[in-house]
């Protein structure tokens, strides 16, 4: 959840001081109003118990990734979120205002080193989400045009002996390659819900549950997705479950 803070916003000299709340914060330093030169925006997390001082924050250099994102057909797609994650560890960077525009366009902020850019459009969109990997940034980067594929719409919901499970992650395979197909925000919500746009096609669907709860993952296969598909499935349950 964001907090809202008064005296978020650095002086003159670069001096902030505001009042956060105890426990595990993530701090995010949004550089995208410095316009002088291009550095990269940082994020990291605190255990907070007490009054402290950060010291120095040093925005890295960047470079600016862009591309603008289309429909099939040419029209812009409006309000795709676009994540960075570096292609070696795998994190995604924090980049703020990375959704397109009313003319589809994205232009992002990132370190140099090779990059994986994931498009996710609006769920209402019915288009496919669409990674571009690896993406070298040594320099500012221009993508072109980005076109997403359309697709049908995968539903359902996961429950269990206890009732729905949230935070189930769910992972979309093609039935006869075992190819990953790239999804969005594909973890169940609170009522147990999931819903994902995806090409046609036949797919293995793969149903796991977070370590903390007492529940295994389950793999429904061959399932035809031609339109707006609903395929719920039922967790076996686990007498324990321990983090490796």
């Amino acid at each position: 959840d964001n907090l809202d803070l008064l005296g978020d916003v650095s002086d003159a000299f670069g001096a902030f001081s505001l009042a956060v709340p105890i426990g595990n914060l993530e701090l995010r330093f949004d550089a995208t109003p410095v316009t002088f030169k291009t550095v990269a925006s940082v994020a990291f997390e605190r255990v907070t118990t007490a009054d402290f001082d950060l010291g120095d924050v040093v925005f890295p250099d960047g470079f600016r990734i862009n591309t603008v994102v289309q429909k099939p057909g040419g029209l812009p797609v409006v309000n795709a979120d676009t994540d960075v994650a570096d292609v070696a560890t795998g994190q995604t960077l924090y980049t703020p205002k990375d959704n397109t525009s009313a003319s589809g366009l994205v232009s992002v902020v990132a370190v140099s080193f090779k990059k994986e850019i994931e498009i996710c459009p609006p769920l209402s969109s019915l288009l496919v989400t669409k990674v571009i990997s690896p993406v070298v940034v040594a320099a500012d980067v221009n993508l072109g045009l980005t076109q997403l594929q359309a697709g049908v719409r995968l539903q359902g919901t996961i429950s269990s002996s206890a009732g729905a499970v949230s935070g189930v992650d769910l992972d979309v395979r093609d039935s006869g390659t075992q190819a990953l197909v790239a999804t969005c925000n594909d973890n169940t919500n609170g009522a147990g819900q999931y819903a994902v746009n995806v090409p046609p096609g036949v797919y293995d669907l793969e149903f796991e549950p977070p370590y903390s709860k007492p529940f295994g993952s389950v793999t429904t296969t061959s399932v035809s997705v031609a339109g707006t598909t609903t395929t719920p499935a039922t967790l076996p349950d686990r007498a324990f479950s321990t983090a490796y």
